[in-house]
């Protein structure tokens, strides 16, 4: 397990290759815009509870921020024995840490985050993402791009393809909408389906006044056919932000009610052997060079980071073939797909095996299953 430097109220100085920040709270942030922004009580429990988190995919000599370095003591053995060498540290020890060779690394980047860690050490200044570059994240994040800039260039490629949403900013054009459904109905920002609601007309007034404030609070709706989904994966990528993106892998894990339940950790070959069972091969290959071209151009010289591309494969209700729903979701963030590709890649697990985080006696808590 990582060192608790900081645990005993003591204070230490040296270069540090990474620091790394746990905010799952980050779409939740994006939603609102501003520095000030302070997260739901489940977002910050996340947060306090599995901030050790980044000793999965960590370096050894790094530091994990961490709200309570005594979670990492209570963290179950089967997890921290899989940490690398880190230091944890709590926020407030930042000041005395000496940046030179630093590099940061959150969850994903908000102005939240960024005035934190400011806040802690103004050194950082240097090295976080400036009001523009957050901005561009935070217009990218939002399910609109996906769905007006990515997700009909990649339906152009193949018509085993399916796909179709569109964002709606006036609530009298909703309403119309929705006597004509079921539609999945979608905030543009949100995360583990907390934004995501299947709606069948009529619409209930407590339906309709969610729906009403989510316009109101974040600019528009969106909107998307209800599909029968037989299997749920993501490709995850790489962006080194001057125009090069790279696969890292793929991401095969389950939802209910459009929330996340949990990812398989195995061998790329095993995931993808999962998936292939179901879809073309060719076409998955095909579809991955698409996305690697079409955000090339975009994602690609503005982004640093890692980044996936949630899809669905879908079944037809009147041939019952199987066709793939390419964009879901666009994360322009650390996603549980990438944490699976790190604990595949750790030689002290044993794979195939499940991962997922469940909330139980109060407090969250990530497992390991056989």
């Amino acid at each position: 397990m990582g060192n608790c430097f900081d645990m005993f109220g003591g204070f230490a100085i040296f270069a540090v290759v990474k620091i790394h920040v746990f905010n799952p709270e980050h779409d939740i942030a994006l939603a609102s815009g501003s520095a000030l922004f302070t997260a739901p009580r489940a977002g910050r429990m996340m947060r306090h509870d599995l901030g050790y988190l980044p000793a999965l995919w960590a370096s050894d000599g790094d530091v994990v921020v961490i709200d309570d370095v005594s979670i990492v003591d209570n963290c179950p053995s089967e997890v921290s024995s899989l940490f690398a060498d880190v230091r944890f540290c709590r926020m407030s020890s930042l000041a005395c840490i000496d940046l030179r060779d630093a590099e940061v690394e959150v969850w994903g980047w908000d102005k939240v985050v960024r005035r934190e860690l400011l806040r802690a050490n103004h050194d950082f200044e240097s090295l976080v993402p400036d009001d523009e570059q957050l901005e561009y994240i935070r217009q990218i994040s939002n399910r609109r791009f996906a769905a007006e800039m990515l997700l009909p260039r990649l339906l152009e490629i193949d018509n085993r393809l399916v796909g179709k949403a569109e964002y709606i900013s006036d609530f009298s054009v909703f309403m119309k909408k929705m006597q004509i459904g079921p539609w999945v109905v979608k905030s543009p920002w949100s995360s583990s389906g907390r934004g995501v609601r299947f709606h069948e007309p009529p619409l209930t007034e407590q339906q309709a006044g969610w729906c009403r404030n989510v316009i109101e609070r974040q600019g528009g709706i969106m909107i998307e056919p209800i599909y029968n989904n037989v299997g749920d994966f993501a490709m995850e990528f790489f962006s080194d932000g001057c125009g090069q993106i790279s696969y890292l892998g793929l991401s095969v894990f389950s939802t209910s009610d459009g929330g996340y339940q949990g990812n398989l950790v195995a061998e790329e070959s095993e995931k993808e052997e999962h998936v292939f069972r179901l879809v073309d091969k060719g076409l998955f290959h095909s579809l991955r060079n698409r996305i690697i071209d079409v955000l090339a151009e975009t994602v690609g010289i503005r982004y640093c980071g890692v980044f996936g591309v949630d899809m669905m494969i879908v079944e037809l209700p009147e041939t019952g073939e199987k066709r793939i729903a390419p964009c879901v979701e666009l994360n322009l963030r650390r996603t549980m797909g990438h944490v699976a590709l790190a604990l595949a890649k750790n030689k002290k697990i044993h794979v195939p095996c499940m991962m997922n985080i469940v909330y139980s006696k109060g407090k969250y808590i990530f497992n390991l299953i056989s």
